[in-house]
């Protein structure tokens, strides 16, 4: 197993967590067949959901490529107990769940058409060691799909000092935990230094005027789930969120940020 790990989720799985991410989903590049058309999955196609969390996004998956199948996996058990808890409710019959790392992935080689990860490589110590076990578990011309963030790419007008010094803290705290929060614009070349090839990106903007402030607001984690590994946490993170839902007031806020959005394949021949 890695040795990175979401502290949020080692005791109790917190609801107001899970309903953000139910917002970010909703919100941020959903998994709508439309854009799973053009990433390449087609119904019939076996596929990973790595880093599922909740599984809301792999039961997504799955109904698109039913009769396929999906296998969702995440180094916490609590989320994947979540996970299935959630796939029975639905009913989705072509979905299953298992913890595991994404760097010590336990599927023979060529096991699956397509990879999906979300905003799971800013979470780990070892990328290149996760996309080496991605390209492993693909099939010859499988995709890869990944979408993560990259902090230089957030921005918001007016920014409260209390917030952006906040934000300078969890970098550091992301980062002495192995994480990369600059690791969107990264994935790309990870890819080719894996040898995928057919490697694109692109940024898609998301930002207030389009989704409306207090949704964007909404899906502030403020320090989820690094939080824990700042000095006087609980006081800081309760400042910045005051200062920041203050600017609902001003008659004028922007935010945004770029979702990196990088897909890929293992060559044919592999």
């Amino acid at each position: 197993m890695s040795s990175y790990k979401f502290e949020i989720f080692d005791s109790a799985v917190k609801e107001q967590e899970i309903d953000r991410l139910k917002r970010q989903i909703q919100l941020v590049v959903p998994p709508d067949p439309n854009f799973l058309q053009r990433v390449g999955l087609k119904p019939g196609m076996k596929g990973l959901d790595l880093g599922c969390g909740t599984g809301m996004t792999s039961g997504e998956i799955a109904r698109f490529v039913d009769p396929g199948e999906v296998v969702g996996v995440d180094l916490s058990e609590a989320m994947v107990e979540k996970a299935r808890w959630l796939q029975e409710r639905e009913k989705i019959s072509n979905l299953s769940f298992q913890p595991g790392s994404a760097e010590d992935l336990p599927f023979a080689e060529g096991s699956f058409d397509f990879v999906y990860a979300r905003l799971l490589f800013q979470h780990l110590p070892q990328p290149e060691r996760a996309l080496a076990n991605i390209y492993r578990i693909l099939k010859p011309g499988g995709i890869f799909c990944g979408i993560d963030v990259d902090h230089s790419w957030f921005a918001l007008h007016p920014e409260p000092e209390s917030f952006t010094q906040l934000c300078k803290q969890l970098v550091i705290a992301q980062q002495n935990q192995g994480g990369d929060p600059f690791v969107g614009r990264k994935l790309g070349s990870y890819c080719c230094q894996a040898r995928l090839v057919n490697v694109q990106t692109q940024v898609k903007i998301i930002d207030s005027d389009r989704i409306g402030l207090p949704a964007f607001f909404s899906l502030l984690s403020f320090g989820t789930p690094y939080r824990s590994h700042l000095p006087g946490a609980d006081e800081i993170t309760l400042q910045a969120r005051e200062k920041v839902y203050a600017l609902l007031q001003q008659p004028y806020t922007w935010a945004g940020f770029g979702m990196f959005i990088v897909t890929a394949r293992k060559p044919q021949s592999a």
